[in-house]
C-alpha cells in the first residue's frame, strides 16, 4: 500500500472523508494500535492526510 494515507490505512478501524467549499477537507478515522482504539476528526484542512497522521500520533503517543 502507498500513497499519502497509507500509514492511517495500515490498521484503519473505519474512515470517512468530506469535502465542500465551506468546510474543506475532512476525515474522520477510526484506528487500533497496540490494543488501543482512536477516533480522529479532521476539519477544515487542505492536507487532510498529514494532519490526521500527526494527530493519531500524538494521540496513541500519549
Amino acid at each position: 500500500m502507498t500513497g499519502p494515507d497509507a500509514r492511517i490505512r495500515a490498521g484503519h478501524v473505519w474512515r470517512k472523508t468530506g469535502w465542500t467549499s465551506r468546510a474543506r477537507g475532512c476525515l474522520i478515522v477510526a484506528q487500533r494500535r497496540g490494543g488501543r482504539s482512536v477516533i480522529g476528526v479532521v476539519l477544515g484542512s487542505e492536507s487532510i492526510w498529514t494532519d490526521m497522521q500527526a494527530l493519531l500520533d500524538a494521540a496513541f503517543a500519549s
